[in-house]
């Protein structure tokens, strides 16, 4: 920085008010700003020496920073401590606010020895009604005098200095406290975080264990309806060698007494075959609608129109597509599902609804598409048969028909549901008898793809 004059009679304010300006702009820390002032002083206000002291957090103590020392070099005075209440002239300072006290004639010091006589300036600086420290000066090297013109000057240049101080120290709370703030927030997006991916995690958990018991129950309850088949057909068998030996020990006494019994015997054993045979037949319809599931625990989404996939659903029916009737979307509508799960889960609702209605001379099913902000879904309605107020609750159980038998082993409903528990869905039914039913076959809505 380039000094001006070394005649403080030719410093001009607003040429003062500049340089200290841009010197304290230059300036990083509260540290800078203190020695910057020292040399400022030295430099642009030609005084002999100057220092500055900061008054502790508490207010009880001085502390050393920068100034200068015998000579009027700069010099680190970090290591300066001394107690406020043993400081007469700087507790006059703080009495007297902002205000510049000069005494002439008096003893000089360096540390807490002294070094010579001569005038010394003091101002205390403040933020707000709280102190922060001083700004000291003296005439100790040239001994030159003290004029208004130069309290005047000195007032200002500590007035700027403490504004400075002020706006530095702000600036740097202000950094901690965004700094601080960015950390908190920080943390508690990351608690936040973790704790949705835990509740996450725990819904996941949760949806297989879900579903894991929903099949197992199923499984276990379709194991428990093939054994009931498997069972009378052993114990026909059984009994189908037993009167076959019998008849066998009839045949072998060849009397006439005994030749009517053999033949009834035989009756019997033909009314038993039938009961094995129906027995066999059933088991065989449990596996003939296990069977597509085999495939259905490995097959990954896949995104299909609903739309295309229902048509090309419907021209794969043998029979009943006749009396169906879409209301579907005319623009595409594309969803992320297992196709098959899908497709399963539609043709047993489907199935159901033409079995309930082939024997109406007005029959009428409706394939209907709905969304909502939480679903999509799938309604099939028609108006056949309907069902019982007594039957309504059960018609997702496992093996629950009210077909005759032979035709059917009540599966295709269950199933339905718990194919939709796999993908995180579910079915609904409203039914009156003699009027109609619907089913609705409802998707969460994170399954749609936007188009």
């Amino acid at each position: 920085m380039e000094q001006k004059s070394t005649d403080i009679k030719a410093i001009d304010i607003h040429w003062l008010l500049s340089e200290t300006e841009y010197a304290f702009a230059k300036c990083e820390s509260l540290d800078d700003i203190c020695m910057q002032a020292v040399l400022l002083s030295l430099n642009l206000l030609c005084l002999d020496r100057a220092g500055i002291l900061l008054i502790s957090e508490d207010g009880s103590k001085i502390l050393g920073s920068w100034g200068t020392d015998k000579l009027g070099e700069l010099n680190d005075e970090h290591d300066f401590e001394a107690e406020l209440s043993s400081d007469i002239e700087m507790q006059e300072s703080l009495n007297q606010k902002g205000a510049l006290i000069v005494k002439e004639g008096t003893y000089l010091s360096h540390y807490t020895s002294k070094v010579g006589i001569g005038w010394t300036a003091v101002i205390s600086l403040w933020h707000g009604d709280k102190p922060i420290g001083w700004f000291t000066s003296d005439n100790l090297i040239t001994g030159q005098s003290i004029n208004s013109q130069l309290k005047g000057v000195i007032a200002v240049f500590g007035t700027i200095f403490g504004q400075w101080y002020i706006r530095k120290k702000t600036e740097l709370e202000l950094y901690r406290f965004n700094d601080t703030l960015e950390l908190q927030v920080y943390q508690k997006t990351k608690e936040l975080q973790d704790t949705v991916d835990h509740l996450t995690r725990m819904r996941t958990e949760l949806s297989v264990t879900e579903r894991a018991n929903a099949l197992s129950h199923f499984t276990a309850g379709v194991a428990h309806e093939i054994n009931n088949p498997i069972s009378f057909i052993k114990s026909n068998l059984s009994y189908i060698g037993k009167v076959s030996s019998k008849v066998l020990q009839s045949i072998e006494g060849l009397g006439l007494d005994s030749i009517k019994k053999p033949r009834e015997m035989l009756r019997e054993i033909d009314n038993v075959i039938d009961e094995s045979v129906e027995g066999l037949d059933r088991v065989s319809d449990i596996v003939s609608l296990l069977q597509p599931l085999n495939k259905l625990a490995d097959e990954e989404p896949q995104i299909f129109d609903v739309k295309n996939s229902i048509e090309f659903y419907l021209m794969s029916l043998e029979a009943g597509s006749e009396y169906i009737e879409l209301v579907l979307p005319n623009e595409p509508f594309s969803v992320s599902l297992p196709l098959q799960v899908f497709t399963l889960a539609l043709d047993n609702v489907v199935r159901n609804a033409i079995y309930a209605v082939k024997e109406k001379g007005s029959a009428k099913i409706f394939i209907t598409f709905f969304k909502n902000t939480n679903h999509f879904g799938v309604s099939v309605s028609d108006n056949g048969i309907g069902i019982s107020v007594a039957g309504l609750p059960q018609v997702f159980n496992a093996f629950y028909t009210t077909k005759p038998v032979g035709e059917g082993v009540g599966l295709g409903l269950a199933l339905s549901e718990n194919l939709l528990k796999m993908v995180n869905g579910y079915i609904t039914v409203s039914s009156v008898l003699g009027e109609g039913t619907e089913f609705s076959l409802l998707f969460p809505k994170e399954v749609i793809v936007e188009n």
